[in-house]
């Protein structure tokens, strides 16, 4: 840390290390990908809310429903 020009005495007192943006950080990824796992997230990367989207719906879900046979 010298580059920085912080001693031991400074690092011991900061809040750098103590975890905090870290878990910040990955509650933030958590609740992130929870929502791209949802329904409504993939309507909304298909365009489904703006067109009512019946054909792209189905279409979706003979894809994710390979995609599901595939994973088991």
């Amino acid at each position: 840390m010298d580059d920085l020009g912080l001693n031991m005495d400074t690092l011991k007192k900061s809040s750098i290390f103590t975890g905090d943006e870290e878990a910040f950080a990955f509650a933030r990824a958590l609740s992130r990908l929870t929502e791209m796992g949802s329904q409504e997230w993939v309507d909304r990367g298909l365009g489904l809310e703006h067109r009512g989207g019946k054909k792209d719906a189905e279409s979706w879900a003979k894809t994710r429903s390979s995609y599901m046979q595939d994973s088991y």
